[in-house]
């Protein structure tokens, strides 16, 4: 008797020390001890890691990429906005800079890196500055399809690199992969990155943008679509619609944006330039994942649940589809893009809603 109640002492003590609960729900089971209240992509869930090495097996086994939309073109014209002329801008006016990272993620067929790479090539006051400051450009594609190519190609002083078989989600850390270590680019900050209808086809789309946004430089740009989510204070069904929040984790970065709301809420284009070298917070924690709902087309078929872990932010306009010139975000930003010539027009007064931040 004596050895039961010592073996039953012993099992509460170890239950009390290692956190054990003998209540056992669903989102005990797919939720880790998360160290922080902070969205963190290393505290992941096992079925989440699960349907991210799903994705990427299912991609990573195929030569070449067959998405149309994205990585063949000379430039992705978010917004009307040619990517190419900003980077001209950034590598002639910063004098002292040694060293240029433009990122693509998703690249497809790494159409956009070749020709900025000979949009640069051919550019004379781009080359005068190069020979003059001896600078080094690096244009890198990432994708998690295959690529049998050389991994790098270098003009001048401008390398294009081009990785195949590449784990998007995890980007943070996949460049520390042995495969692409020997590139130095683990922990280089970019300034500029373009995801371009890549982040809503992923598994963990929010948790990928974090990383995304932390590897970008002080003042640096990231272009992008819209993504999609779930959180446990809504409707979760599969019938059920998926609610945009992208005014939402705009608003959490704290960054200057544009953005052009486009058809069905599914494709935004976004423009934001970083304004703090902080790591992004986001309140969330991850749960599990779920189906997409019906008329969703992404290519996971799945959409990972959080729990919002703070303050729902303020009410943010409304978004008005429709109008092929509607734009919304900050009106500094959106002068200074005209001002330089990278918006081919200023919109009537009525076609700009400002977005102000709750920073």
């Amino acid at each position: 008797m004596k050895t039961k109640t010592a073996a039953l002492a012993l099992f509460v003590i170890l239950s009390t020390c290692t956190g054990f609960c003998m209540e056992h729900t669903p989102e005990a089971a797919h939720t880790p001890m998360a160290t922080t209240s902070y969205l963190n992509p290393a505290d992941r869930p096992f079925d989440v890691r699960e349907k991210i090495d799903e994705a990427f097996l299912s991609l990573s086994q195929q030569a070449n990429s067959t998405w149309n939309c994205n990585g063949n073109e000379a430039t992705y014209d978010m917004l009307q906005f040619n990517e190419h002329t900003l980077v001209r801008h950034l590598i002639l006016n910063s004098a002292n800079q040694i060293e240029f990272n433009f990122l693509d993620l998703g690249a497809g067929n790494f159409g956009w890196g070749k020709a900025l790479t000979t949009f640069l090539d051919q550019d004379k006051d781009v080359q005068i500055h190069l020979t003059t400051t001896d600078a080094v450009i690096n244009i890198i594609g990432v994708r998690r399809e295959q690529h049998s190519d050389a991994p790098c190609m270098s003009v001048g002083q401008i390398n294009r690199y081009e990785f195949g078989g590449f784990k998007v989600e995890e980007i943070a850390s996949e460049f520390a992969n042995e495969r692409f270590a020997p590139h130095g680019f683990n922990g280089k900050k970019m300034d500029m990155i373009v995801a371009h209808f890549c982040l809503h086809h992923l598994v963990d789309p929010l948790g990928t943008f974090l990383q995304t946004y932390d590897m970008l430089k002080l003042n640096g740009w990231l272009f992008f679509n819209n993504f999609f989510f779930r959180t446990t204070d809504e409707n979760t069904s599969k019938d059920s619609k998926l609610i945009d929040r992208t005014f939402e984790i705009l608003d959490y970065t704290g960054a200057s944006f544009i953005m052009k709301p486009l058809i069905n809420m599914r494709k935004h284009e976004i423009i934001l330039q970083k304004e703090t070298e902080d790591l992004l917070q986001l309140p969330f924690q991850y749960i599990s994942t779920c189906e997409t709902p019906i008329g969703h087309p992404f290519q996971s078929e799945t959409v990972t649940t959080f729990r919002h872990t703070g303050e729902r932010r303020k009410i943010f306009p409304e978004l008005k589809m429709g109008h092929p010139s509607l734009i919304y975000g900050d009106h500094k930003l959106h002068d200074w893009f005209i001002e330089n010539s990278f918006l081919p027009q200023v919109p009537s007064p009525d076609l700009f809603i400002q977005v102000d931040r709750n920073i």
